[in-house]
């Protein structure tokens, strides 16, 4: 078993890591493309930031905070469930590339995750009910952004 603080500090690092080299590519490709605001990495620039910035934050709480969290343990057999995401997610991007179905796909696969992954409601028509609600706020902010506002098509 590892320590919240521990398993909280190597995730982040690892989460700023990934953030940082998606934060470099995006600022490539604007710069190559001399576009800003009609370009397809506006939205990963603008995630890879936030998320490298809470990554950050969330360091410095860790490493400099109160430490109330350092002597809780996280159990691994909450990870039971990483396997099938991950697998939803390749199958989320296989959709996608090979059928062109970007919002069926996200649509499917973001309610899939979210219904597995809320393990307090142990009410299943809450759960679905739940995780089809939250999915359809989601691609419909993802059409809104990309489609209408940025003119980019998935």
């Amino acid at each position: 078993m590892l320590s919240k603080k521990k398993a909280s500090i190597v995730s982040e690092i690892l989460v700023l890591i990934v953030s940082l080299y998606y934060l470099y590519q995006s600022i490539f490709v604007l710069k190559w493309q001399k576009q800003w605001f009609r370009s397809g990495s506006l939205f990963p620039l603008i995630i890879s930031f936030v998320v490298s910035a809470a990554c950050l934050a969330g360091l410095w709480q860790d490493i400099f905070g109160s430490g109330k969290n350092s002597d809780k343990k996280i159990r691994i057999g909450d990870l039971k469930r990483l396997p099938l995401i991950l697998t939803i997610m390749i199958a989320e991007l296989f959709v996608w590339q090979k059928f062109n179905l970007f919002y069926v796909s996200m649509y499917a696969g973001t309610a899939l995750m979210i219904y597995l992954m809320n393990v307090l409601e142990t009410n299943p028509k809450k759960r679905i009910g739940m995780a089809l609600g939250i999915s359809t706020v989601f691609i419909i902010a993802v059409y809104i952004l990309f489609d209408m506002v940025c003119k980019i098509s998935l």
